[in-house]
């Protein structure tokens, strides 16, 4: 009995023994960061915040990142700790230098798991503001240009931001320049201002007018009391984090010698330049190129990010108006690049200068019908590279009206010794008598453009036409009206799946948290609907019912409106922040659809199923495009009757400039390639290399390699290959 008893009592002295062991419990932290960010010392887009103390060897670097899932600015972690004393600090970083300061956190750790009540960075509960006068407030303003460093629009070293505004009469000049203490690229500034009053105002780089934030001002309304407004992106554009790698240097280069010979560039007043995605597309922020050889061939290297696609043009001159024709386009790598030369719009030959004049002829009888331009009221102007893109010369803008016929405008334009064959870029802008209207965007979007410019090559005559045809005003036809009182509706769908793809998308749509709305570009039909027309439209949001990646949902048109839908996507995050498919300054830039059509304003298959869209991050969406409701009502997922033979039809127009459409029919499902060769036989464009359904499509080919450059005038082939079918015919690019 006496062993036994020994045992037992052993027994019980480790039982105890164990029972002293600290207990392990989870511990949550909250820190609120919300007057840090106000503050501009931190930046939850770019940087972290997080926890290091005793409980794991006050290790910043090794601390997970500290989260705020709700977005309300209070960041949260959850250790497993032991029960006792422990010390600890705030970090923003991932390592010491820009923490908080002494002394040291405390908490004594019982044996429950336990939430530790939230704390203020650094036990900074406000903001505090310099002394003011009696009669002034503070207001605080905070910029964040992480984003304009990324594209090479913004140097830290070199540049200044600054804030003008009402509050100091509007002036860059005499504006301060914002400071950046923590490095963080959040810039701040305090102005003293009358209370009780709404500011306007702009973030501005530099000293003066030119590299400024686009429209609309921004506004802020201040009380009685100093106050802080909360830190934006610069033109709120966020930071993207890059898919690979950071930033590389690209040299281009560009021939002036043809422009010089032809009297367009004069090198010893003249400058070039080059702008761009990577710099915001700003020629007056752009340095001039050098010619340090003086062979004619202009050199500038630029700051880009890596790994991605970029697209720019050549400028004469410090602004836009005396500029190419057409965006060029350049795929990066890792590593620094030198682009070989190119002629300044592509053009390689001396052209012959006489003197002409264009007539540009417009009718407005759509946007009059649906009411939403009044002859007699609103009026018409013509704008291009032949006027800088303004009205300041009226008698080269200011359209008339014929007086037996209101709804035709007209003018014609002289040129003075113009180059024969030379591109003019052009667009028809209304101007409204009721400056309250929603229609507050007058550019036209043509629909033949798919947004972009229009087109003539000057002919050295008098009274050329700028069209062959009658031109509509965003090339909207009467046919095409949905007239009053009828209820006509549409479906839109979207495969999003490129979107959530990382190796795709910078920052992947995450569809449990943001929202995807389609985004209307053609300023007229979003005036026939009523809406706002901005950029963060929100009047449809697409969903996904049954988990397959693809969003749809129904428009509802209010009538009386028009059958022509130009449009893209984009998606709005939690923290509010936007992503859109990119529109750049090209030709289609934006998809054009239409409603099936079996006759003038005849509609026989509604609610209309639009094809399904892809998500794209191309500036370039000429491969989803339509070109009239006729054919629209024979295009996939409308064919009434399935074709027996393979088919690959002639190009129409051709000869073409600046693009043609291809039409094929197969006869069953499966995978077709489409290609573009020239002359030689080398494969310069793939225009399809995937599945397509049975019936017919079409294609669109603008005139570019799988470069983004835009080839040479001359005869081209077009290949056609599905299954053991294969045809090739001809077409001629003639510029």
């Amino acid at each position: 009995m006496r062993k036994l008893s020994i045992l037992f009592t052993l027994g019980l002295f480790l039982l105890g023994f164990t029972g002293l062991q600290a207990a392990e419990v989870n511990v949550t932290f909250q820190v609120d960061m919300n007057v840090q960010m106000l503050k501009g010392n931190f930046d939850p887009g770019t940087q972290v915040v997080r926890l290091a103390g005793s409980m794991q060897d006050w290790s910043p670097s090794l601390a997970p990142d500290m989260e705020d899932p709700d977005g309300d600015g209070i960041f949260e972690v959850t250790y497993t700790m032991s029960s006792g004393d422990h010390q600890y600090k705030y970090v923003i970083g991932t390592d010491w230098g820009n923490n908080e300061g002494d002394p040291n956190r405390s908490i004594t750790i019982g044996d429950k798991d336990t939430t530790i009540a939230p704390v203020f960075y650094n036990d900074e509960a406000a903001l505090t503001f310099p002394a003011s006068s009696d009669s002034t407030v503070i207001l605080h303003l905070a910029v964040n240009m992480t984003r304009q460093i990324q594209i090479a629009n913004f140097d830290p070293e070199t540049d200044v931001v600054r804030a003008a505004g009402s509050f100091q009469d509007w002036s860059p000049a005499n504006a301060p320049d914002m400071s950046d203490p923590d490095g963080n690229a959040t810039y701040v500034v305090t102005y003293e201002v009358k209370p009780n009053q709404t500011y306007a105002y702009k973030f501005v780089i530099g000293t003066d007018w030119g590299n400024n934030e686009s429209d609309p001002n921004r506004e802020f309304t201040v009380g009685a009391n100093d106050t802080a407004a909360a830190p934006v992106y610069f033109d709120d554009d966020p930071y993207v984090e890059p898919v690979a790698g950071d930033s590389i240097m690209v040299t281009l280069q560009v021939d002036m010698s043809v422009k010089i010979l032809e009297g367009f560039f004069d090198p010893s007043s003249d400058v070039v330049r080059a702008a761009g995605s990577y710099q915001g597309w700003s020629p007056s922020a752009a340095p001039n190129m050098e010619d340090g050889d003086g062979d004619s061939v202009y050199v500038g290297t630029y700051k880009m990010p890596a790994n991605s696609r970029q697209e720019y043009k050549f400028i004469i001159g410090t602004d836009w108006g005396n500029n190419e024709d057409n965006n060029r386009a350049i795929e990066l790598g890792a590593n620094d690049t030198t682009i070989a030369p190119v002629f300044y719009n592509d053009d390689d030959v001396v052209t012959d200068i006489k003197d002409g004049s264009i007539n540009f002829n417009v009718r407005m009888d759509v946007m009059a019908e649906v009411l939403i331009f009044d002859p007699a009221k609103d009026s018409l102007q013509v704008r291009g590279g032949f006027n800088g893109w303004g009205d300041s010369d009226p008698t080269r803008s200011k359209m008339s009206s014929k007086t037996t016929d209101p709804l035709e405008w007209f003018l014609n334009v002289p040129f003075v010794q113009q180059g024969v064959g030379d591109n003019q870029s052009y667009k028809y802008y209304v101007v409204k008598a009721d400056e309250s209207t929603t229609w507050v965007d007058g550019w036209e979007r043509p629909a033949s453009q798919g947004g972009g410019n229009r087109d003539v090559e000057f002919a050295g005559v008098e009274n050329q036409d700028a069209s062959e045809e009658t031109t509509y005003y965003d090339d909207v036809h009467p046919d095409w009206v949905i007239e009053s009182g009828k209820d006509v509706s549409v479906v839109f769908s979207v495969d999003m799946a490129p979107a959530m793809d990382g190796d795709l998308q910078a920052v992947p749509f995450d569809p449990a948290t943001d929202t995807l709305y389609w985004i209307g570009e053609m300023p007229s039909f979003v005036n026939t609907q009523g809406w706002e027309d901005v950029d963060e439209m929100r009047v449809l949001k697409l969903t996904d019912d049954d988990g397959d990646n693809i969003f749809s949902a129904t428009l509802s048109l209010v009538t009386p409106t028009f059958n022509t839908f130009e449009y893209r996507y984009a998606w709005r995050s939690q923290d509010g922040s936007w992503t859109f498919e990119p529109a750049g300054f090209g030709d289609f830039a934006y998809r054009i659809r239409y409603i099936g059509q079996d006759g003038a304003r005849s509609f026989p298959t509604l609610p209309w199923d639009m094809p399904t869209d892809t998500w794209t991050n191309q500036e370039d969406k000429s491969d989803q495009q339509e070109f009239d409701p006729f054919k629209s009502l024979t295009s996939i997922g409308h064919t009434p009757d399935v074709p027996t033979v393979y088919q690959l039809d002639q190009n129409y127009p051709n000869p073409f400039n600046p693009s043609t459409t291809i039409r094929f029919t197969v006869p069953v499902a499966g995978k077709v390639t489409l290609t573009v060769y020239n002359v030689a036989g080398q494969k310069i464009a793939t225009l399809i290399n995937g599945n397509v359904t049975a019936g017919s499509h079409t294609r669109v080919w603008n005139g570019k390699d799988n470069a983004g450059n835009q080839v040479a005038s001359g005869v081209y082939f077009y290949k056609l290959t599905a299954e053991k079918f294969s045809a090739t015919e001809k077409m001629i690019l003639m510029k």
